[in-house]
């Protein structure tokens, strides 16, 4: 099971113009003068010429690959962790130009940043921010992996409301190899100022889970035309899983989740 380390944005607001008690020198600054919408271009821009330079590494000179992908990773987690408001901006040329996924909850409150590192062969290796506000401001944490697991992208959040407190589902989807792949169901909620990951939200015959993963051979689902796949469904207050054969088959059936005050039960296959 992931855990997830966390802390504080620093007090800057992105998107924010320069407090008026700012000295003239920095007044003058273009930087800190520019207009906010123009400041947010810039620093998206920023984000998409990097993530440009490591993709066009991979056919040209794969052995600055690495180098490419801890640079985007940086500038990245410096956009995010040192803006708090970017948890409000589309970033819609990011998503639009390049293969990172932003996912968000429908209340704007949680949001998870995820992309292929491009580090690895077949397995590709994927890493995340998750973004939130608590009472306190807005908050950001990266998803700390067991051993083996190369982690996934995060296509979709359900926001689900049980007994007056919010819960965020989301899907992530990895690559094990051409042939294996995976999509899982991740359960968050927001405590104050901390995000949960260990909420045991799904009740199965075999017990509580806060994740449920299914893992498929890509040949079954070829014929499915969206993309990304849209497997796990969450729909009128059921939780939709994949029956998945042996020899990882994926087939129409679905093992059904109902949600009740607390928690979705099992309950049986649709």
């Amino acid at each position: 099971m992931k855990r997830t380390t966390w802390f504080m944005y620093t007090a800057c607001l992105f998107l924010a113009s320069c407090a008026s008690s700012s000295s003239t020198s920095e007044a003058k600054d273009p930087q800190t003068s520019a207009p906010p919408e123009l400041r947010a271009q810039e620093m998206e821009l920023e984000l998409v010429n990097a993530r440009n330079r490591l993709t066009n590494a991979l056919g040209e000179h794969y052995d600055t690959v690495g180098r490419y992908s801890s640079q985007f990773d940086s500038v990245m987690e410096a956009v995010i962790t040192t803006k708090p408001a970017s948890l409000n901006y589309p970033f819609q040329q990011l998503q639009d130009s390049t293969d990172c996924t932003i996912a968000t909850s429908s209340d704007k409150l949680f949001r998870i940043y995820s992309w292929d590192t491009w580090t690895g062969g077949t397995m590709h290796f994927f890493n995340a921010l998750m973004q939130w506000k608590g009472v306190k401001g807005a908050f950001v944490s990266k998803p700390v992996l067991e051993e083996g697991d190369p982690g996934g992208w995060c296509t979709e959040i359900f926001t689900v409301n049980m007994k007056d407190k919010i819960y965020y589902l989301a899907v992530f989807n990895a690559v094990y190899s051409t042939k294996d792949k995976a999509q899982y169901i991740q359960a968050y909620a927001i405590d104050n100022d901390r995000l949960l990951d260990t909420v045991k939200l799904f009740k199965t015959p075999g017990g509580a889970y806060s994740r449920i993963d299914i893992d498929f051979d890509m040949a079954s689902v070829m014929d499915r035309p969206e993309r990304p796949l849209k497997l796990i469904r969450y729909d009128a207050g059921k939780l939709y899983i994949p029956f998945v054969k042996k020899g990882g088959w994926l087939t129409a059936t679905n093992l059904v989740y109902q949600q009740k005050d607390d928690s979705f039960e099992y309950a049986g296959i649709e």
